[in-house]
């Protein structure tokens, strides 16, 4: 029997939900709710990794929709605020249910993990989360890897060459490209999804 092997690729993507014309947009939350829930937690862990000295590889693919959401200062902000009234929320939860033990230690798991999610966002990154895969890519303990799936959205496009150039054009341009497109993106969009 022939020996195989398995790559599991972790593929990150969340669809356009910038809304600048409004205050708050519900969709906006989605973004808020992926930063606290995989990719804090997933820096988390790569961090833990190298602090403990362990050589991992991981194959990792970022969206050039989301390279852009996370690197948008509005966005940015945004999720601060987002998560600082998340903390405020588990202190008043750790506060209403501090007699009743079974919901107390859950309140307090809930704000530290928010605590957490802001002092990395914050403090350890700048809010620029980006750099922080950036840099396990430098490492070569993370490896993007071309995303298959292609989008239709021609702001897609714009925005992967864009991403692309800002990223210093490793691996940014994976979600709106054909395979083998990538130098003709780099000269401008000329190839799209859906174009032959």
């Amino acid at each position: 029997m022939e020996k195989g092997y398995l790559a599991l690729v972790l593929h990150s993507h969340l669809p356009y939900v910038r809304h600048p014309e409004h205050d708050q947009f519900l969709e906006e939350d989605w973004l808020y709710e992926a930063i606290t829930e995989t990719y804090i937690p997933l820096i988390n862990v790569f961090d833990g990794l190298v602090n403990d000295g362990v050589d991992f590889r991981i194959t990792m693919s970022l969206t050039p929709t989301l390279i852009e959401m996370l690197s948008d200062p509005l966005l940015q902000h945004r999720y601060a605020r987002h998560i600082n009234r998340l903390i405020e929320l588990a202190e008043k939860e750790i506060e209403r249910t501090k007699d009743q033990p079974e919901f107390n230690s859950l309140a307090h798991l809930y704000r530290e993990l928010f605590v957490n999610a802001l002092a990395v966002f914050e403090e350890k990154y700048g809010r620029n989360l980006v750099s922080a895969f950036k840099k396990f890519q430098t490492s070569a303990s993370l490896r993007s890897s071309p995303a298959r799936r292609r989008t239709d959205s021609f702001r897609s496009c714009r925005t992967g060459t864009r991403s692309r150039s800002d990223s210093g054009g490793r691996g940014a341009l994976q979600e709106t490209s054909r395979p083998g497109a990538e130098g003709n993106l780099a000269a401008g969009v000329r190839i799209c999804p859906g174009s032959r």
